[in-house]
């Protein structure tokens, strides 16, 4: 169960009407309500790519951030909170972070991009898609952000001293004949869904790290009952679910149930 003292809110608010001044491509998408209140189709993908495209420039100087439509547009605001979250808890462990590690970090990279200009962490993003990581890197170079993108296994680059981040696949099988089919492979689909994908993490969690991961969903907390690090992110009437483990503490126990 979440804890209300365990419930984290998002500090940064973006300010649609400011970045529709700013940027005029982002505008057309913008509709205003008989309240003065700026209306956005979320559900329209031009629409959330221009809208992330002005925010990352203008709120944390990263140009040209931009993801194919046919893949998944990261909600900025959710990730950020993330990130914040993360940043507690390696504060709060004193742990001597080396780098992040992005478990699966799809086209956008926006973990590594958000943790670099928030905290001056220096990251690894790994996938298995080529794409994806020719992709994330194209981003980061025009950026001049210090990072690596690397395709691969999802843990195989990992090193002890390293914190991990991970937006897991949200979708099973069965659930993926029913989505939008815009929206393509691994990013979104894995077979078990997102419960699944995070009980690979923790078989997987033998270095010396902080582990942690969002989920989508609050009923596969149930889950992970014995991980004692969780949060709720508010981000406005958006939630997600963050989780935290490390080798000593969780992995054991886990992998014997």
């Amino acid at each position: 169960m979440i804890q209300k003292k365990q419930i984290k809110k998002l500090k940064h608010k973006f300010n649609n009407r400011t970045l529709a001044q700013h940027y005029p491509q982002f505008r057309k998408y913008i509709q205003i309500s008989n309240k003065g209140e700026t209306i956005i189709d979320y559900k329209n993908q031009n629409a959330l790519n221009e809208l992330n495209k002005s925010i990352m420039d203008y709120y944390f100087g990263i140009r040209e951030f931009t993801v194919p439509l046919t893949q998944m547009i990261p909600a900025l605001g959710c990730r950020l909170n993330y990130i914040e979250w993360v940043k507690e808890q390696v504060d709060k462990s004193k742990f001597p972070i080396i780098k992040i590690y992005d478990v699966g970090t799809g086209f956008s990279g926006v973990l590594i991009f958000l943790a670099y200009r928030l905290y001056g962490w220096k990251g690894i993003g790994v996938d298995t898609s080529e794409q994806a990581i020719n992709h994330a890197q194209s981003i980061a170079q025009l950026n001049h952000i210090e990072c690596e993108f690397k395709v691969g296994d999802l843990f195989q680059f990992l090193q002890d001293g390293m914190v991990t981040v991970c937006n897991p696949p949200f979708y099973d099988d069965q659930e993926e004949r029913e989505y939008n089919r815009i929206i393509q492979n691994q990013e979104t689909f894995v077979e078990g869904g997102e419960v699944s994908f995070v009980k690979k993490m923790i078989q997987n969690s033998n270095k010396n790290c902080i582990y942690t991961t969002m989920l989508g969903r609050k009923s596969s907390l149930n889950s992970f009952q014995d991980i004692n690090e969780k949060t709720e992110l508010h981000q406005g009437n958006n939630i997600r679910f963050a989780l935290s483990w490390n080798q000593q503490q969780e992995q054991q126990q886990l992998q014997n149930k």
